[in-house]
C-alpha cells in the first residue's frame, strides 16, 4: 500500500495451475488513466505464470473499463470467444451505472 492508499488489485483463481484465470483485475478511479493497470496486469501474468502453464485466461466486459480490452490485448491475451448477456440490475439497490451502459 502507498502513501495514498490501494489503487487497484487483482484476483487469480489458480486451482489448475496449468491454466490460471485472472478473475478480477481492477483500479480504483483516481488511479485509472496513470498507467497502473499495465503494470498491475503485468504483476498478475508474473504472479500468476508457471512452469506448468499452458495459458492464462481472463475476460472481460462492456461494464468493465473501456481500457480493459485493449489492455488486456497488448499484454499478449487474444480473444477467443464473444459472448453477448443481458443482466437485470435491481432498482432497490440504489446503484448508478455508468452512462455507457444504460439504454436509451
Amino acid at each position: 500500500m502507498g502513501p495514498q492508499g490501494v489503487a487497484g488489485f487483482f484476483e487469480l483463481d489458480m486451482h489448475k495451475p496449468e491454466t490460471p484465470y485472472l478473475s478480477y483485475l481492477g483500479l480504483v478511479p483516481g488511479a485509472q488513466g496513470k498507467g497502473l493497470g499495465r503494470k498491475l496486469l503485468a504483476a498478475a501474468i508474473s504472479h500468476g505464470w508457471r512452469k506448468v502453464t499452458r495459458v492464462m485466461r481472463v475476460n472481460t466486459c462492456t461494464a468493465d473499463h473501456p481500457n480493459a480490452l485493449p489492455t488486456y490485448k497488448a499484454a499478449g491475451f487474444v480473444p477467443i470467444m464473444v459472448e453477448e448477456e443481458h443482466w437485470a440490475v435491481p432498482d432497490d439497490l440504489g446503484l448508478t451505472l455508468p452512462a455507457h451502459l444504460l439504454r436509451p
